[in-house]
């Protein structure tokens, strides 16, 4: 059963292959709402998201 995000906040935006990238993460899904999340966890999945293979068409990246 899918366990879609219905909110995100913006953690920052970077340029990947010449293309804005959005970076965010889930403060709620159908099942479940995060009140916070911790500055070290955004600042990790943004220096992963700066080093992976993003697709080409991507617009945003969100840590669910």
């Amino acid at each position: 059963m899918p366990n879609n995000v219905v909110n995100s906040t913006l953690i920052k935006q970077i340029t990947k292959n010449g293309k804005n990238l959005a970076l965010k993460y889930a403060t709620q899904t159908e099942t479940w709402t995060r009140t916070y999340l911790a500055q070290s966890v955004k600042d990790d999945f943004s220096r992963v998201i700066e080093k992976a293979d993003v697709p080409a068409k991507a617009a945003t990246a969100t840590l669910a």
